[in-house]
């Protein structure tokens, strides 16, 4: 119903809205800042749907010069649902991610805010994605008309270093004494004086987002069992989800499900992977 949602909210398709949602939080001083429009933590819910729900509230704003100093926007959908039973595929939903995230850039970029507007992109986590480097590493955009274009800086930041420099451009004092250690310049040198105000342009997705695992029914073997393992998942919380279990059912469905994840010594079926981990010394 939400793809369905972004097809209308986007002018693709004809009709009414189907869902109405209301988000919440326990926390008061955050409830009275929330956009109730914008659906909270919810893997039925596009990341498309997200990025058009912010643009229409932002173009309101834009049109009476009441945009917000700061926003927070999540776009929790690179996550993805690995192989549960008749939701988007890993590739689809990091492709509904990737082109929500453009297509938020392109808008701010292409608005008449953008020459004094910065956006700071990075995820949650790496997601035990251990790379060549650190297995806490993941990535981080800044993007401004203020900012070195096509740079990639290989310094070590932290998401405290992103903070310290977003207070520092609002004129906002450390809130905290993780925050106050960090230096007040430490992202100075991926800045320029000499503005670029051209706007970017989002790279629409080649990967049907509308593109679904498979029911069990049709699967069989180690397919079928991996695809009910996935149902039996806490996905109703932020990283609620079995990450052993999580990061194999990503890798089989992506690479191939006679491929076994890197450091097994084979493919595993889902009521294995304990066990092996446990054997092998693999599991503190």
């Amino acid at each position: 119903m939400f793809y369905n949602d972004y097809k209308i909210l986007r002018g693709e398709q004809e009709g009414e809205l189907h869902t109405k949602l209301e988000t919440r939080s326990d926390i008061a001083s955050l409830d009275r800042l929330l956009d109730r429009d914008f659906p909270s933590f919810n893997f039925a819910v596009p990341d498309v749907y997200r990025a058009e729900m912010f643009m229409k509230d932002f173009e309101k704003n834009v049109k009476a010069g009441d945009v917000p100093n700061f926003n927070i926007i999540a776009l929790p959908n690179d996550h993805t649902l690995a192989y549960f039973p008749g939701f988007p595929t890993p590739y689809a939903m990091v492709a509904d991610n990737d082109v929500a995230m453009g297509r938020i850039v392109e808008s701010i970029s292409s608005s008449p805010i953008w020459k004094e507007s910065i956006i700071f992109i990075t995820e949650n986590d790496a997601q035990d994605g251990v790379d060549h480097v650190d297995g806490h590493r993941t990535v981080g955009y800044v993007i401004s008309p203020y900012n070195k274009r096509g740079t990639v800086d290989s310094n070590y930041y932290t998401n405290l270093d992103m903070t310290r420099a977003m207070l520092q451009i609002l004129g906002v004092p450390a809130i905290n004494q993780l925050v106050m250690a960090i230096d007040p310049q430490s992202m100075a040198g991926i800045f320029t004086d000499e503005p670029d105000l051209t706007p970017y342009k989002a790279v629409e997705n080649q990967i049907p987002l509308d593109t679904m695992n498979p029911m069990p029914k049709k699967l069989s073997g180690l397919k079928k069992e991996w695809s009910i393992a996935m149902t039996k998942l806490n996905w109703e919380e932020v990283d609620g989800a079995d990450w052993p279990m999580v990061n194999r059912a990503v890798w089989y469905v992506t690479k191939g499900f006679d491929k076994p994840y890197p450091g097994d010594s084979k493919v595993l079926y889902p009521d294995e992977v304990y066990p092996y981990l446990r054997t092998s010394g693999k599991l503190h």
